[in-house]
């Protein structure tokens, strides 16, 4: 329901607060479980995602998690009048409006906490912990055959939207689709799903999962665990940590189902060095092979004789 406490008005603090008080990680494990995706520099998104709760019919309960994310699952939270973000947040919203900082975390002046919120809201074990709530463990069997859609791929990718772009070209050129972040969260069939649950349910209802390994992050060993002369002392570009996450749950849940591409050098991953990976190069050879993975893996190639790279199937590569 609309908050009958904060005022919109109040909505620009707590966007600053979510700015100032969190990496775009940070940002990324709060929106998932919201059903949105957000893009641009931590301010835009952290606008764009309060702007979403305000609209939104839980904005007590959101904001409240928001408020308990930031300053009480946050062991490195600065919540002194030193830190600008907050102390705004207190003295113009917090105070003002008689939010509470208890042992339980942030209450109303009600006294209700975030779980009360939950349980008014009737969805105690389906609303959003990030921290918190336990993670299932991969069960099996797997989602019957049925209940796949055979022309939708499930796509796990990190910052770089430009490999995402390329294949989606080509996916769409073969007759297939990818399922998006918020068509995952209704599969779940909760109102807030945990992060994992998105995309388990994701990968689950697809005919294939494609996993792009794109060197979004610069990594490195350090030096005392390593040797004079080791190579992997040199930075090197590497995979975001959720697309190694996923790419494991993805091989754990459905190997014969898991296709891995590589947009770019990255850094070798001993476990999976020996994979026979897809490379998005634009190369002939690369696409016919991607689209024989995606018929061995079920999903409902266009069928006929057809040029993979006419213009419409896109540049299959990073531009």
């Amino acid at each position: 329901m609309p908050s009958a406490t904060f005022k919109r008005a109040d909505s620009r603090y707590f966007a600053s607060s979510l700015s100032e008080g969190t990496t775009h990680s940070g940002i990324d494990t709060f929106e998932g479980p919201l059903g949105i995706t957000t893009e641009g520099n931590k301010g835009e998104r952290s606008n764009k995602i309060v702007q979403h709760i305000f609209n939104g019919p839980n904005t007590d309960l959101l904001l409240i998690e928001l408020l308990n994310f930031l300053y009480v699952e946050n062991s490195y939270a600065d919540t002194s009048d030193s830190n600008p973000s907050y102390a705004n947040l207190r003295k113009r919203v917090l105070d003002p409006r008689g939010i509470s900082l208890t042992e339980s975390g942030y209450t109303l002046p009600d006294g209700r906490d975030v779980d009360d919120l939950r349980a008014s809201n009737g969805a105690l074990e389906n609303e959003r912990s990030a921290v918190s709530k336990p993670v299932t463990a991969i069960q099996s069997p797997d989602t019957p055959i049925e209940n796949r859609d055979p022309a939708k791929i499930f796509i796990v990718h990190g910052r770089d939207a430009r490999p995402l772009v390329a294949l989606r070209t080509y996916l769409l050129f073969l007759g297939l689709h990818d399922i998006s972040w918020s068509e995952a969260v209704k599969l779940t069939g909760e109102p807030q799903p945990h992060t994992y649950d998105i995309v388990r349910a994701g990968m689950l209802h697809a005919s294939a999962t494609i996993v792009i390994f794109s060197p979004d992050d610069l990594a490195r060993v350090k030096d005392e665990f390593s040797e004079t002369g080791d190579p992997d002392r040199t930075p090197q570009g590497q995979a975001r940590p959720n697309v190694l996450l996923e790419a494991g749950m993805s091989f754990a849940m459905a190997p014969e189902r898991t296709i891995f591409v590589k947009s770019g050098p990255s850094r070798e991953i001993s476990d999976i060095a020996g994979f026979n990976w897809i490379k998005l190069d634009g190369k002939w050879d690369s696409r016919l092979d991607l689209k024989y993975r995606l018929e061995t893996a079920g999903a409902s190639v266009r069928a006929g004789t057809y040029d993979l790279q006419d213009p419409l199937a896109g540049p299959f590569m990073v531009q």
